[in-house]
């Protein structure tokens, strides 16, 4: 699980980098991509080297999409930062309310 949760916030330290010089879009593009990379990491086999591949992959996965999603969504608003604020405490609010309901 270790690995896990140093994929999921490791990278964080250099998506912001990676938005800037590619695009919020392609990062997160490459999140998706890093998503099914890890399903079919497990889906390989029940192995250990699978459980941690495939949870590292998972990690840096919602990294690159959570990041880029965020980035996308601020930037459909107005520069005056209280439609930010209130953009992102939505976003936040509605994906907090669905995880609790799965």
């Amino acid at each position: 699980m270790e690995f896990h949760f140093l994929a999921m916030f490791l990278p964080g330290f250099f998506s912001g980098y990676l938005i800037k010089q590619y695009s919020a879009f392609a990062v997160s593009a490459m999140g998706a991509l890093l998503f099914a990379a890890s399903a079919i990491v497990f889906a390989l086999g029940d192995a250990l080297w699978n459980y941690y591949a495939g949870m590292t992959l998972l990690g840096v996965a919602w990294n690159f999409s959570y990041s880029g999603a965020t980035v996308m969504l601020t930037g459909c608003y107005s520069v005056s930062g209280e439609n930010q604020n209130n953009a992102n405490g939505i976003s936040r609010l509605l994906s907090q309310v669905t995880l609790r309901m799965i």
